[in-house]
């Protein structure tokens, strides 16, 4: 991996940067422009070399100790390499917003095509937020790939699922049912996950926003007796 000269690479994090709200929290809070990038920590390259040269461990674990900033490290890491850090595929740290392709991340092209790129061709899943994949029996489309790879680690025997008791009453059925419809998404909007597949970009707005309009529909027809 050429890391182009920079001491990390990261994936950007669709999560705050397809959220109006959130991006510009980030911008205010970090002091980031519109036009900058932010990452999501969960998955770095790092030249060790160069983080123990210029003692970056140092710096960010100062920063997440003196500010209180909404993402803790994740934001000292980003303040730290403000503008000097190298952009990975999105693929190498999927995480909830890509994986169930919400609709922030759909309705914007610069978002939805790399989004629908790496929901295909997954390399890391990040199970971030609250359902984590130890936690409950095995779902195809959920765990499935875990409980499989589980099987080949030296952790195969071990008891499973692992429940975290503070998650009580956090139903799965909640979750498999934005999975499902994160599937009807994804075949709903790959038309368009290619550039110049249709020239009249107001064209192309108009119909992306009726499938919104429809996604919206189809959902509001299901019952949520998910808990």
């Amino acid at each position: 991996m050429d890391m182009q000269g920079k001491p990390v690479a990261a994936v950007p994090d669709f999560g705050i940067m397809a959220s109006c709200g959130k991006w510009k929290n980030k911008q205010r809070d970090l002091g980031f422009s519109a036009d900058d990038l932010y990452f999501n920590s969960g998955v770095l390259l790092m030249d060790v070399v160069a983080w123990r040269a210029y003692r970056y461990g140092e710096r960010v674990a100062e920063f997440a100790a003196t500010h209180e900033y909404r993402h803790h490290d994740q934001d000292a890491l980003n303040l730290v390499f403000h503008r000097n850090w190298t952009p990975l595929p999105l693929r190498w740290n999927v995480i909830p917003p890509v994986w169930q392709l919400f609709l922030k991340v759909l309705l914007r092209e610069r978002f939805r095509i790399p989004a629908l790129e790496a929901r295909a061709h997954i390399a890391i899943h990040h199970y971030a937020g609250g359902y984590k994949p130890w936690e409950y029996e095995e779902y195809d489309g959920f765990n499935d790939v875990y409980y499989r790879l589980l099987k080949k680690t030296a952790f195969w025997d071990a008891s499973m699922p692992q429940f975290d008791a503070r998650r009580k009453g956090r139903s799965i059925r909640r979750q498999l049912f934005w999975i499902r419809m994160a599937n009807w998404k994804e075949k709903l909007f790959s038309p368009y996950s290619l550039k110049g597949e249709i020239s009249n970009r107001t064209v192309k707005g108009n119909r992306i926003k009726n499938h919104a309009r429809r996604f919206l529909s189809e959902a509001s027809k299901h019952t949520y007796g998910v808990s």
